[in-house]
């Protein structure tokens, strides 16, 4: 008998808490009802072949599981400290098939030519002309000149190709942190940023650094400012020969196809692409899933 009342009184503390957790939660996000019902998408399932677009995507799926591997560098023994990476967040190529890869670690971009030897370093740490606090993204326009994003310091080093190396050029201004991304084309910088929630997350500056234009959003309703900077992370992704922008969200299945001008050329839903949500609590906190547990983040 004293153990059912024990059993029963440990059944009734956890149905407890379930209630108590329950009462806790206020929304999930992202609200994919309302977003579907607020904006107008073409709906593609990656699986369905029946879809011309979602053939398109599949084969293109295909051709990156079927890529050979060509080289690799990187050691954590090796005593050349060129081999000795910390954090590769941005990689980028050159007209001579070079590969730029932006250390956020180190502060520095290191070269490799295409058989993946180590040509030299660009960039280091500190707060002057061609130095770094916390690189972030790279792109290489068709001069092949390397312009390299600051989060910290909301700025762009550029460095130009002299001989066989690159030497630092200048240093443009940002009026945004380039936080989701930077391409660049022969008159123009296009960079994204996060928690515009009530501006654009696209802006288009000239070679200077000055706004020649901003577009690009995600429609969605919260009064909870943690919410909109968590709902409005983004990446974009430039085809700049074809002249298009890709929004890329990174807690909806969205993306949106914009001209260089800013036209909205496309926006697509994915419906069967798993994304991490959160959730919001009464708290306005929002707590997101890892290992099973929720992580309450003010």
């Amino acid at each position: 008998m004293k153990k059912y009342f024990i059993l029963l009184l440990v059944l009734f503390i956890l149905s407890c808490q379930q209630e108590k957790k329950k009462a806790e939660v206020y929304k999930q996000h992202p609200d994919l009802s309302w977003l579907t019902s607020r904006d107008r998408f073409d709906r593609i399932r990656l699986r369905n072949q029946t879809d011309r677009r979602s053939v398109r995507l599949t084969r293109f799926a295909e051709r990156l599981r079927s890529m050979q591997f060509q080289w690799r560098v990187g050691s954590m023994r090796s005593v050349h400290s060129w081999e000795l990476f910390g954090r590769v967040i941005s990689v980028s190529q050159n007209q001579k098939g070079h590969i730029f890869a932006l250390d956020n670690q180190y502060t520095e971009v290191r070269v490799f030519d295409e058989k993946g030897r180590f040509l030299f370093a660009i960039g280091e740490k500190g707060e002057g002309p061609g130095s770094f606090m916390y690189p972030e993204w790279i792109a290489i326009d068709q001069w092949d000149t390397v312009y390299v994003t600051d989060r910290v310091q909301r700025k762009i080093e550029v460095f130009a190709p002299k001989g066989n190396a690159y030497v630092y050029e200048r240093t443009i201004l940002l009026p945004q942190i380039a936080s989701g991304g930077i391409c660049v084309d022969s008159s123009s910088i296009f960079i994204s940023t996060n928690n515009m929630y009530n501006d654009s997350l696209i802006y288009r500056l000239d070679k200077n650094g000055n706004v020649i234009g901003k577009f690009g959003n995600i429609s969605y309703r919260s009064e909870n400012p943690v919410v909109r900077s968590y709902i409005t992370r983004n990446y974009i992704s430039c085809n700049l020969e074809n002249e298009v922008i890709v929004l890329i969200f990174r807690y909806a299945p969205i993306f949106k196809v914009y001209s260089r001008e800013g036209k909205l050329l496309w926006q697509v839903w994915i419906d069967d692409l798993n994304v991490s949500g959160f959730t919001e609590f009464k708290t306005g906190g929002v707590g997101f899933s890892r290992d099973k547990q929720e992580i309450n983040l003010v």
